[in-house]
């Protein structure tokens, strides 16, 4: 559990992992990623067993005890000391109010410092242009093509320990 600037990132339960079943079938959240059928219980529910075994750290994003939305790293590349972020939102509620960024500037602390990580990617859709403005706030950089429509963005841990101060500064706005 990481608890900072106000917000909580639980780490993801078999409780958890159908709330996100629910966002991720919402139609305004499916509709920037790569997989959008409908998800199953069935494929949750397995999709949360292969979770749990793997390398991959999924949290809950929660405000109090309101879970707003789902953050995580995936995608561990251990010789490039590198992973993939990503984040939803599922309380639409919550949009705008600068929860997210405070769980990405914790997400991303915790990538650097305590995961001693070089770089983080993100894998954003090219039509979701809130999503790569956001990034690019974080200090995200354009990094190239990847499957399909989408682009990858990356962050150095240089680059973001010296946009760090900025950050923290923007969180106390």
């Amino acid at each position: 559990m990481i608890e900072k600037f106000g917000i909580c990132l639980n780490p993801l339960t078999v409780e958890t992992a159908m709330l996100v079943r629910e966002w991720r079938n919402s139609p305004k959240v499916n509709r920037f990623m790569d997989f959008k059928a409908q998800i199953t219980k069935e494929q949750q529910e397995k999709w949360f067993e292969a979770a749990e075994i793997s390398n991959n750290i999924y949290f809950i994003i929660q405000k109090g005890l309101i879970p707003i939305g789902l953050i995580h790293l995936d995608r561990f590349d251990v010789e490039r000391k590198s992973a993939y972020a990503g984040l939803f939102i599922g309380k639409e509620e919550f949009e705008g109010t600068g929860i997210t960024f405070k769980a990405s500037v914790a997400l991303l602390e915790f990538a650097f410092k305590e995961l001693e990580l070089q770089t983080v990617f993100a894998k954003v859709h090219k039509d979701n242009t809130v999503a790569i403005d956001y990034n690019k706030n974080l200090g995200f950089e354009y990094d190239g093509a990847e499957s399909g429509p989408f682009q990858r963005l990356k962050i150095d841990s240089t680059s973001f320990i010296a946009k760090r101060s900025y950050l923290l500064n923007l969180l106390t706005l």
